[in-house]
């Protein structure tokens, strides 16, 4: 016997057209929602939406960081307020005219060396007749950062200059701010930028997901070879600079703020390269590997190197004196830059035990 009863598919088609658009657009709704839903559980998985995600919060890192596209840099720091324009340095209480008899260091580098722990640290050691000049940027490569040093950094006439490499510096190192038409710019040394709706993405998970096959681009790891020689070709006209320019020059070696076993194959591959490259061209390294092995033998907590419990890539304050230690006892062997007055070493017992 055959059922008059209309079915779902019949009572659809012989609604009225306005319910039908009404159940197209509950339908539509309730799929837009699941999606959202699901996109705010995945969060931001790469590294580029975690940059935007830092140029669009009140609480930025680095406070006043301002941006602006450069042709050659890709991007350069541009705030007025903390940053010199025409050095390209940060802030200082120091006269852009050195006094007589002041020895000036200029360091260089990424987020390591923005971040100023080991910077401040040396300066608090060698005291007066020293001049500690930091020009890092966050998210720069060895190669910007040689690049910004020739064009603006060297107009403070440095004596010595100090490059931190991170040994990441594989990595693209993506980067976004808002830029002066209130767009948010996502960009990264060596790719094309673009513009992202800074609404959008601030309230939307999921348009943060159907824009990542662009922003995927901009954090690839870029081939390894070529990479290498552009490190390579930026150390050696480093090495040009301070012939020409009659500075000395120093590269900090950066590690990953992890016991060895959890580095990745291209972070030791990475370590083992920079230290050979350094060696053939003959610039001054000081590893900073195994300062960070000293302090966990002697009983500190890795957590205490870092700047955060998870953070494996900043130093803490503490982690920067024990660098600032290495680095002028260094130069101290090789007879430069006694300090005002000698300290003793910081005290590496954990922190529970003092």
């Amino acid at each position: 016997m055959t059922s008059n009863r209309p079915t779902n598919s019949r009572r659809i088609a012989g609604a009225s057209p306005r319910a039908r658009v009404v159940l197209t657009v509950v339908c539509g709704v309730v799929a837009l929602s699941l999606s959202e839903w699901i996109a705010r559980i995945a969060g931001p998985t790469d590294r580029v939406a975690i940059a935007l995600l830092a140029a669009d919060s009140a609480d930025h890192p680095f406070e006043g960081a301002r941006f602006a596209l450069d042709p050659d840099l890709t991007f350069r720091p541009i705030n007025r307020k903390t940053r010199d324009e025409e050095t390209g340095t940060w802030t200082n209480a120091f006269d852009r005219d050195a006094p007589p008899g002041v020895t000036r260091l200029l360091f260089i580098g990424d987020s390591v060396t923005r971040r100023g722990t080991f910077v401040d640290a040396i300066q608090e050691r060698l005291g007066a007749g020293f001049e500690c000049w930091n020009a890092g940027v966050e998210a720069y490569n060895t190669v910007q950062e040689v690049m910004l040093l020739e064009r603006r950094n060297l107009a403070i006439k440095p004596d010595h200059v100090v490059l931190t490499f991170h040994i990441n510096d594989y990595l693209a190192s993506p980067t976004a701010f808002v830029d002066a038409d209130g767009a948010l710019v996502v960009c990264s040394f060596g790719h094309e930028p673009f513009r992202v709706d800074r609404e959008m993405f601030s309230r939307w998970h999921l348009f943060r997901l159907l824009t990542w096959p662009w922003r995927a681009r901009l954090g690839s790891v870029p081939d390894r070879d070529e990479h290498r020689q552009q490190i390579d070709d930026s150390l050696a006209r480093l090495k040009e600079l301070s012939q020409e320019h009659g500075f000395a020059l120093t590269v900090l070696i950066h590690p990953m703020l992890t016991h060895r076993p959890r580095w990745k194959a291209k972070e030791i591959d990475s370590h083992k390269w920079v230290r050979r490259t350094l060696r053939r061209q003959g610039i001054q390294e000081v590893d900073l590997w195994p300062v960070m092995v000293h302090a966990v033998e002697a009983g500190v907590d890795m957590n205490d190197l870092r700047e955060k419990p998870n953070d494996t890539s900043h130093p803490s304050a503490r982690m920067g004196e024990l660098i600032a230690d290495e680095v002028i006892a260094t130069w101290r062997r090789e007879g430069k830059y006694t300090p005002a007055e000698d300290r003793p070493s910081i005290d590496l017992a954990p922190a529970g035990a003092r």
